[in-house]
C-alpha cells in the first residue's frame, strides 16, 4: 500500500486527516482499524510531506484574520453539531432540566475555522 493508496481509502471511508506538528491526527478515530494504523505508520514521513503541502487559506471564527489551516477545523466542543448540551452551551429549561442550546464555542457555526473565498 502506497501513501498515495492509503489516503485515498481514508478518503473514502470519510476520515478527516490533518497533520498535528510532526503527528498525524485523524476523526473519526474508529474509522481507522490496526492493519490502517499500521500503514500510517509506515508511510508517515510521506503521508505527512503530502498533506503539509496542502494548506488552505481559512478564516477564523470570531476574528478578522485569515490564516493558512491544513483543513477547516471542526468544532471541538460540539464536533460540528451546532448545538451543545453541557453546562457552558445548554439553556435552563423550567424544572431545572437542561436544554441544548447553540454551542458557546462555535457560536453555532459548527467550525472553529472556514474557506476563505479568495477574490
Amino acid at each position: 500500500m502506497t501513501a498515495t493508496d492509503i489516503l485515498s481509502e481514508l478518503a473514502r471511508r470519510g476520515v478527516r486527516l490533518e497533520v498535528a506538528g510532526d503527528k498525524l491526527r485523524w476523526r473519526p478515530r474508529e474509522a481507522v482499524g490496526a492493519e490502517m494504523l499500521e500503514a500510517l505508520r509506515e508511510h508517515k514521513a510521506e503521508i505527512l510531506e503530502a498533506l503539509r503541502g496542502l494548506n488552505v487559506l481559512a478564516r477564523v471564527r470570531g476574528r478578522d484574520e485569515i490564516v493558512e489551516a491544513g483543513a477547516v477545523d471542526v468544532c471541538w466542543h460540539c464536533h460540528g453539531e451546532k448545538t451543545c448540551l453541557c453546562i457552558s452551551c445548554a439553556v435552563p429549561a423550567p424544572k431545572v432540566r437542561w436544554v441544548k442550546g447553540p454551542c458557546a464555542a462555535c457560536k453555532g457555526t459548527g467550525f472553529l475555522t472556514w474557506p476563505e473565498r479568495v477574490q
